[in-house]
């Protein structure tokens, strides 16, 4: 009987018997680069920031003030006030908690109908999938923005509605991907011997094709949160997303936006939030795909 000793690249030992698990090993790789770990620095404080708004939070959400509008900031209001005396910090504290809802919630409705047509699509072929694919290229072929505004329009705008309208606008994202994957998958050793056995569909749709074709989706998660964030934002600059008196980023920048010159706090704060935000997600995206991919794991 024999056995293996695994070695970290420092020469250290990890024990006779013993291999890395996987998970581990993505991670270690994953925060080699210092651009992740400041990312994922970020991204965790900004939901720390969410989890925490309503006990953090200095000052009621919508309490006005007249007497202090527009402020800069000050040890009574970090981050200066709105144009109604609105503590700025409280807004953005309790935007961060909705924004990051809908990036999030919007890309969990994209993937939860995107992955199953695209799972479908790619495993069955034939007319089925010709008919989705279809459908899909006349959904993708409309500007995602005029998608959007076109769904808000038609379900009415608030929360629950723009998550709903970003996240149809994006599921063709996860169909195609999800289908390509399976195409390549099901063609796969493995695939062939569960099917020589007697597996049915669902088991090798659920236990063989989808664990093979799930890391694309996580890499895709991420770069699609700031995406969603962003397209909320648009909207409620716009006035036809989420409307006042909700915090958001958005609604807050397009309430600031007109009275940037006499102060330019309540635009500028929440719309380097967003950028902050934004940059985040596309690295640890980026360093997801180098990661997760195998093609590119010697690229850097």
């Amino acid at each position: 009987m024999t056995s293996t000793i695994s070695r970290t690249q420092t020469g250290g030992h990890i024990g006779l018997g013993q291999t890395r698990p996987a998970w581990l090993t993505a991670i270690r790789r994953f925060y080699r680069d210092p651009k992740a770990v400041i990312a994922s620095a970020i991204l965790l404080t900004y939901l720390f920031i969410a989890v925490t708004a309503p006990v953090l939070a200095p000052h009621p959400v919508n309490e006005q003030d007249a007497y202090r509008s527009l402020q800069a900031p000050s040890w009574e209001h970090p981050l200066g006030t709105d144009r109604l005396g609105r503590d700025l910090l409280t807004r953005m504290m309790y935007g961060t908690r909705i924004s990051v809802s809908v990036g999030l919630i919007a890309v969990g409705i994209a993937a939860g109908i995107g992955v199953p047509l695209g799972l479908v699509a790619g495993f069955f072929g034939g007319w089925l999938d010709e008919i989705l694919m279809r459908v899909l290229d006349a959904w993708i072929a409309f500007p995602g923005l005029i998608l959007i505004i076109a769904l808000v329009t038609i379900i009415g705008p608030g929360v629950v509605n723009v998550m709903i309208a970003i996240g149809l606008n994006a599921v063709p994202v996860y169909a195609r991907l999800i289908r390509g994957q399976t195409l390549s998958v099901k063609e796969r050793d493995f695939v062939h011997a569960a099917l020589a056995v007697g597996a049915s569909d669902p088991r090798l749709i659920f236990k063989h094709i989808l664990p093979n074709t799930i890391q694309p989706v996580i890499v895709q998660a991420s770069l699609l949160v700031g995406s969603a964030i962003l397209a909320e934002a648009g909207l409620s600059f716009l006035g036809i997303g989420i409307r006042p008196p909700e915090p958001t980023w958005g609604v807050t920048i397009q309430e600031g936006f007109d009275w940037i010159r006499q102060s330019p706090w309540p635009a500028v704060v929440p719309g380097v939030a967003l950028l902050l935000f934004v940059l985040s997600t596309n690295f640890i995206g980026d360093r997801l795909r180098d990661v997760l991919d195998p093609r590119l794991r010697g690229a850097r």
